[in-house]
């Protein structure tokens, strides 16, 4: 009975996640970004980078591209001392070691939409970040439903971060337009990140 109602939660969870998907490319999901926030005055100081959460802690990297905004100067994060369990206080360190303006992070959410060729289930104490899975969470052990091939989907929150270090707004984007389909004989992943980044040089703007 409790492996069914973790596994409703978890569905309706996924449910509001993906809820409301635009089908155009680099469409917002929901819209938490205050709009005159991202207009910034000429030659500000901006950290993009992409917080990867582990089993204990949050690791932040820069982007995996070179991003160029009109009159505004992209920074990357410090490669030392980017590691902590808290992430405000990891932002708010990075910010401070960089003399930043505000920063722009991108968390990722990997979803197994799909899996083909189930192999049978497992149990683990501790959440495995890398894994193929389906978490069916039991008090402190997930019980893992493992697959040949999977369909898994990862979108992106653009969390926005100001001088202070303080969370201002998030934005989730996704595409929605893929879809998994019945039969596969490959893992398929559908990856967001390159619209998040196309979000950023949309929306964030030097001041005229």
């Amino acid at each position: 009975m409790m492996k069914k109602y973790s596994l409703l939660l978890i569905c309706i969870f996924s449910l509001i996640i993906f809820f409301g998907c635009y089908w155009k490319e680099a469409k917002v999901v929901n819209n938490k970004i205050p709009v005159d926030t991202t207009p910034l005055p000429v030659n500000s100081r901006v950290m993009i980078g992409e917080a990867i959460p582990g089993t204990t802690e949050y690791t932040v990297y820069g982007p995996r591209r070179i991003i160029t905004l009109d009159g505004i100067e992209v920074v990357k994060p410090p490669t030392e001392d980017n590691k902590d369990f808290m992430m405000p206080t990891l932002i708010k360190r990075l910010m401070e070691k960089t003399s930043v303006d505000m920063s722009l992070i991108l968390i990722p959410l990997t979803t197994v939409e799909k899996g083909y060729g189930a192999l049978g289930n497992t149990s683990y104490s501790k959440y495995n970040p890398g894994a193929d899975v389906n978490l069916i969470y039991l008090n402190t052990i997930a019980t893992v439903k493992q697959y040949q091939y999977v369909c898994a989907r990862t979108v992106y929150s653009i969390n926005q971060y100001g001088r202070d270090g303080r969370l201002m707004g998030l934005t989730w984007i996704s595409s929605g337009t893929e879809k998994c389909p019945d039969r596969t004989d490959k893992t398929i992943r559908f990856d967001y990140y390159e619209n998040a980044l196309k979000w950023i040089e949309l929306n964030l703007k030097a001041q005229q």
